[in-house]
């Protein structure tokens, strides 16, 4: 039995030949894919070999095979290419390093813990397509869970995810009305600066603000 944020993760994938579980944990994803044949091989990685013992011993007593292990940073102990790739539980910054490598060139399932706004960024400037963001909440905690492909995209504010990609469900519902929260909070600080630049951020703020009203609009009639 996954958790609602590995499900979800397990939902943006299908079914692939090869998928890479970069971070791999104690390898509940990677035991998963392979038991319910939604990757044919899977490499697992870790910078941790505590974790990777544990997730050979899990695929030990599920009786999983096809999973091969590797110990290192991301994509560069991978042996060849895969169909995709899964990284999860970790900040922005650090997948955003993590992406840069060649081997990322493929299907990505991401989800940061923080600092999505780098992370979208560089997606960006890497080229990829941000095809579909969902969001869950789980244990009170907001997660943002990315599908990007290569491919050309264009540019959006990247304080928020793509909102023509939303997948609009009650947990988006919540956090689109925190982030309203969080703005309203920062749009009191901008009116307080009084200056050319609080200004400036204000009506930033403010169109934010307008957006995901409109976004919620349409989706809840709200």
């Amino acid at each position: 039995m996954l958790s609602s944020r590995l499900d979800a993760i397990v939902s943006l994938l299908d079914k692939n030949s090869i998928v890479a579980d970069i971070g791999c944990d104690h390898g509940k994803l990677s035991v998963f894919l392979l038991k319910n044949k939604l990757a044919e091989k899977v490499f697992a990685t870790d910078i941790s070999s505590a974790s990777l013992d544990k997730a050979k011993k899990l695929a030990k007593d599920e009786q999983v095979d096809n999973i091969m292990f590797f110990y290192g940073d991301g994509f560069s102990c991978l042996p060849q290419p895969v169909d995709a790739a899964v990284i999860a539980g970790m900040g922005g910054q650090v997948i955003a390093n993590i992406i840069e490598n060649d081997l990322a060139k493929t299907k990505l399932i991401l989800q940061p813990m923080k600092d999505s706004d780098i992370l979208y960024k560089k997606l960006f400037s890497l080229g990829f397509f941000v095809e579909k963001v969902v969001v869950i909440r789980e244990s009170g905690r907001f997660y943002e869970i990315i599908l990007a492909k290569p491919g050309s995209d264009t540019a959006f504010d990247y304080e928020l995810p793509p909102i023509d990609r939303l997948l609009m469900n009650e947990d988006a519902h919540m956090f689109l009305e925190h982030k309203i929260s969080v703005l309203k909070k920062a749009l009191n600080g901008a009116y307080k600066a009084n200056s050319i630049q609080g200004k400036k951020r204000f009506d930033e703020i403010n169109r934010k603000i307008e957006l995901i009203k409109e976004v919620i609009k349409n989706a809840y009639g709200e």
